[in-house]
């Protein structure tokens, strides 16, 4: 019997004729249908009045868990305050950024406003170094200012409107890769029931923006691979669309690089079958169409992103580009003025990134040995994921004392009933059926790669710095992963479905569970629901008795939640 639930009974030596196995990838025109003769594809399923019911409530139940209680945390602070004075408020209020990493991103979303791009007139030895992310996301932050006021409701609001939204981006794809509703509802439910991907998308940072402009393009390209007939000719318009999103998630943050790689691999293995089907003789010109969507149209909107920064005088540069005598050089080639020091600014850049350590050397006053340490209390590894072995804390307050005390945190932390089947069950039967030929399972495998396995290289094995929340794109492929052994195993033995249901609404307990501490709800630090409760692994609170190593000095922690 074939391993594919889609063709039940079907010899597995029988290979489909066309698939393409290309290196790592195994990849079939689609999934939900392919006609070789006549040569078009069929349209996911009409969406019934009680498919779009279910769609409605679950986007409405996903604002509502974003956008409630948006402001807090965000202190009114004294005009005096350091924080208000390095960087002073767009308005006479000041308020208080979330410690990690909004006060990184406020600012430069003010000098947005002010003169359309970060500014050189705050820069300090320790400001300078966090300007080193391309500015679309700044933009967005900027945007949510210039409506509500620079207030954190107006810092957050297009992070909660893109995590809200994202869901139903996840709920088109997932429909195109198992043209069913139900599990397109169950993928949009996984991905709004995930704590890191709801934190994210209530905080002013960049990694919600990445993550939504990669769901975006991916599901465009998938959309491109159902609709363009063998025989299309002329502008590829959904493809030219998933060009526009990945260039501007490079312009948000270059994390997206990865991905997109995966969505030109897979386009042109896509287009590669469907000219081998069709005898069609034009694959070279549309490798050429590929690269000018995939690659240089997002290269030309990264570089546009910069425009502010070019017309602008008050531009932000690193002092070793900013000299009118700057000149950036390509060989024998020499490029002056702005567009040498805008070269320079993007080598510094990537030479910044490159030289992070994970670890600062420093000497033991007492015993005169040298000690290396984490250069930051957060830093991870990428091979704890899979166990969520550090979640980062972006916030933590306390209040009061005795019974009356109570605990505010924002905790960056995956949805365990997500996370833990998704690593140590679900990658494990994507690597599997990738081996077995199952082009759904190879594609959202590829894409598990591509957010997971470049931080295991550049973060552990090279000894660079690595938070937990680097894992943000990846979320949506982790609860891919999931929703495809659901669905296989749905398929094989159908009186798993009961489970099934089971399992999403579990999730959807798990989140309803650890929701205060990922939105700073003021909870009692005892008890049964309090705030030690949800602290699972620590070494004071281990809620299954397994001792942490969160008192360990001068190493990354790889079990401790707080």
């Amino acid at each position: 019997m074939s391993d594919d639930p889609r063709v039940p009974g079907e010899d597995e030596k029988a290979e489909p004729d066309h698939v393409l196995h290309a290196p790592g990838i195994s990849i079939e025109t689609t999934d939900i249908g392919y006609d070789r003769l006549k040569g078009d594809r069929r349209a996911p399923p009409r969406l019934r009045r009680i498919d779009i019911v279910v769609l409605l409530l679950l986007l409405l139940a996903t604002g509502l868990t974003r956008f409630v209680r948006l402001s807090e945390p965000g202190d009114v602070l004294p005009a005096s305050d350091p924080a208000c004075t390095a960087s002073p408020p767009i308005g006479k209020t000041c308020y208080e950024p979330i410690p990690t990493d909004e006060v990184h991103y406020i600012p430069d979303a003010r000098d947005v406003l002010r003169y359309g791009t970060e500014s050189d007139s705050r820069v300090s030895a320790e400001d300078g170094p966090y300007i080193v992310h391309p500015p679309v996301a700044k933009w967005f932050i900027a945007a949510g200012m210039r409506i509500f006021g620079d207030r954190p409701f107006g810092w957050r609001f297009f992070g909660a409107l893109f995590g809200t939204f994202s869901v139903l981006i996840m709920y088109l794809l997932a429909l195109r890769l198992w043209a069913s509703p139900w599990w397109a509802a169950a993928a949009g439910t996984l991905l709004a029931a995930d704590g890191l991907w709801f934190m994210q998308s209530r905080i002013a940072m960049l990694d919600i923006y990445v993550a939504v402009f990669v769901l975006a393009g991916i599901w465009l390209l998938v959309v491109d691979r159902d609709v363009t007939q063998p025989d299309h000719r002329g502008f590829r318009w959904w493809r030219i669309a998933a060009g526009a999103m990945f260039g501007l998630a490079i312009a948000s943050k270059w994390d997206a690089l990865p991905f997109i790689g995966v969505g030109i691999a897979s386009t042109m293995a896509w287009d590669a079958v469907r000219a081998r089907d069709a005898a069609d003789r034009r694959y070279v010109g549309k490798v050429a169409g590929t690269l000018g969507a995939l690659v240089l149209l997002p290269i030309a909107i990264y570089i546009a992103s910069y425009t502010p920064w070019f017309v602008d005088s008050h531009r932000y540069n690193l002092p070793q580009c900013s000299k009118d005598t700057t000149t950036f050089s390509f060989g024998v080639y020499h490029l002056g003025g702005l567009a040498g020091q805008w070269l320079c600014y993007q080598h510094e850049v990537y030479n910044f990134h490159a030289n992070l350590q994970k670890y600062v050397t420093t000497t033991d006053p007492t015993t005169g040995k040298t000690v290396k340490s984490p250069g930051h209390p957060y830093y991870g590894n990428a091979w704890t994921w899979p166990w969520i072995g550090r979640p980062v804390a972006h916030y933590y307050q306390t209040t009061g004392s005795g019974p009356s005390q109570r605990d505010s945190e924002i905790l960056g932390l995956p949805n365990p009933m997500i996370w833990w089947p998704g690593f140590f069950i679900g990658f494990i039967a994507l690597a599997w059926w990738t081996y077995k030929k199952d082009t759904t399972a190879s594609f959202i495998f590829a894409l598990f790669v591509a957010g997971w396995f470049p931080f295991l290289i550049l973060g552990d094995a090279l000894g660079k710095p690595v938070f937990m929340f680097y894992a943000t794109p990846l979320v949506p492929y982790v609860v891919l992963t999931l929703v495809h052994v659901l669905y296989r195993s749905v398929r094989r033995w159908p009186q798993l479905m009961p489970y099934a249901v089971g399992y999403v609404v579990a999730c959807v307990g798990a989140f309803a569970y650890f929701y205060p501490i990922l939105a700073a709800l003021p909870i009692p630090y005892g008890g049964a629901f309090g705030w030690a409760r949800h602290i699972w692994f620590s070494d004071r609170f281990h809620f299954f008795k397994i001792k942490g190593d969160c008192s360990v000095p001068n190493k990354i922690k790889l079990l401790c939640w707080i």
